[in-house]
């Protein structure tokens, strides 16, 4: 199957402005490390790492799905707003990217400019949780949003599974606020080995 679909929100009542200068970062071996927000962290190794182009393809993707899904004129003008705010820093797959089905697993990561204000993680994911409740056919979501420490920084965290490709397929979501900006990571996965690995992935996060 192809890479799943981002879900970038905004949180409720940001101003539009214009995309963030943010770099994406760079992998070196199975090593990604964004110089913008100072953090490191492990991919799989034989991984297939998205160039710019197919971060960017994926963003419209997911953008694309969600609005098609999303009754609500206001919130998709929301979204439409969030994703010229929103850098997508890293995406890597266990399939290649032209290949799709069933079976595939991602690990993605992004940032988002937020407006002036005392914001967090957490905020981020509800923002985030509200807009997809809206949906059609909203994910089902596995216990409230908590928290992890990873790398010494405190994230929040979502776990929640839905359908792809008509087979069900898990995503868990991590956020936290740094300079300005909603960091998050999205790990997808079909079943238990790849959910350990995308989680193994999650923990090597290091900020320096």
């Amino acid at each position: 199957m192809a890479v799943s679909a981002f879900v970038q929100v905004r949180v409720v009542a940001q101003e539009t402005s214009q995309a963030p200068q943010v770099g994406a970062g760079k992998v070196t071996g199975s090593t990604y490390f964004s110089q913008y927000f100072q953090f490191s962290l492990t991919i799989p190794t034989a991984w297939s790492v998205y160039d710019s182009e197919g971060r960017q393809l994926i963003l419209e993707k997911g953008h694309k799905e969600l609005t098609a899904k999303m009754p609500d004129k206001k919130t998709q003008e929301a979204l439409d707003a969030g994703i010229a705010n929103t850098t997508v820093l890293l995406t890597v797959s266990k399939l290649p990217r032209t290949q799709t089905g069933s079976g595939n697993a991602s690990f993605s990561c992004g940032a988002e400019r937020l407006p002036p204000g005392s914001f967090t993680g957490r905020d981020y994911l509800i923002s985030m949780k509200t807009i997809m409740l809206r949906l059609k056919d909203p994910p089902a979501f596995e216990g409230e949003i908590g928290s992890e420490l990873i790398g010494g920084a405190e994230f929040a965290v979502l776990t929640l599974s839905r359908s792809d490709f008509g087979a069900p397929i898990g995503q868990r979501y991590w956020s936290i606020v740094k300079k300005g900006h909603a960091i998050f990571c999205i790990s997808t996965y079909a079943n238990e080995d790849d959910k350990r690995l995308l989680n193994q992935t999650m923990n090597s996060l290091k900020f320096q």
